[in-house]
């Protein structure tokens, strides 16, 4: 088991991608199942904060990752340093030069079609798109559990994905469930990464934001604010117990 630090109530993995590659072949290897990989970023960590079911997603994740350079600043000035930001982007990448077979839940039938294209054919163990509008099916983890994959990918929007992957964990029999957002549409295509300046200073949001307004904007002005507030108040509380 990777080492986690506590953030303030949120609990993330401190680990490089080596190690979770490392740990994913492990559990490959040992025919574990339904391990969950989620990404902890500042919309994600505030939800947790807010919601105990979230919560108890991301806390109870075998690997929550910190996917947003923000995390990574809290966690140092709380004096608990976590190992590098890591985009679910770029981790979907080197887990996908690996030689695990997988399977890939959620989003749209079109990106997915997309993303079929950007995986060897030999590692590719399926993909569905379920419905918005209804409820995940049993049979849909029939189907996974058939596929043969040694990962499942979901994305279903944070947080989301998290939430399933908590509730249906006991029932999926792959070895890892790897929750990772936009991913998919990126590696689809459908959506670029910022300059490397803007990620290096944690503004890769902004990037995002202007590449799909409508739907963000509000999320990120509420979200950012909300992160900044709580990790505020956790660095005051941690000043005042010492």
């Amino acid at each position: 088991m990777l080492p986690k630090i506590d953030l303030f109530g949120v609990r993330v993995t401190r680990a490089t991608p080596e190690e979770m590659i490392r740990a994913a072949r492990d559990a490959v290897r040992d025919k574990k199942s339904g391990l969950v990989l989620a990404a902890v970023n500042a919309h994600t960590y505030t939800e947790a904060r807010r919601n105990p079911e979230i919560r108890r997603a991301v806390n109870e994740a075998f690997i929550a990752w910190p996917d947003g350079v923000p995390i990574v600043w809290a966690a140092k000035l709380a004096g608990r340093p976590l190992g590098p930001r890591i985009h679910g982007h770029d981790l979907m990448l080197r887990f996908l030069a690996e030689p695990f077979r997988h399977y890939f839940y959620g989003s749209t039938p079109e990106v997915l079609s997309d993303l079929r294209r950007r995986v060897d054919p030999a590692r590719f163990a399926g993909m569905e798109s379920p419905p918005f509008e209804r409820k995940r099916r049993d049979s849909d983890l029939g189907r996974i559990n058939d596929s043969g994959a040694d990962i499942l990918w979901v994305a279903l929007g944070a947080p989301k994905q998290e939430v399933w992957a908590l509730h249906h964990r006991d029932r999926i029999r792959v070895p890892i469930v790897a929750c990772v957002g936009a991913a998919f549409e990126i590696l689809a295509g459908r959506f670029t990464r910022a300059p490397r300046t803007m990620q290096r200073f944690g503004l890769e949001w902004a990037w995002r934001l202007g590449q799909d307004p409508a739907r963000l904007w509000r999320r990120y002005l509420a979200t950012n604010a909300a992160f900044a507030t709580h990790i505020a108040s956790g660095l005051i509380a941690a000043g005042r117990g010492n």
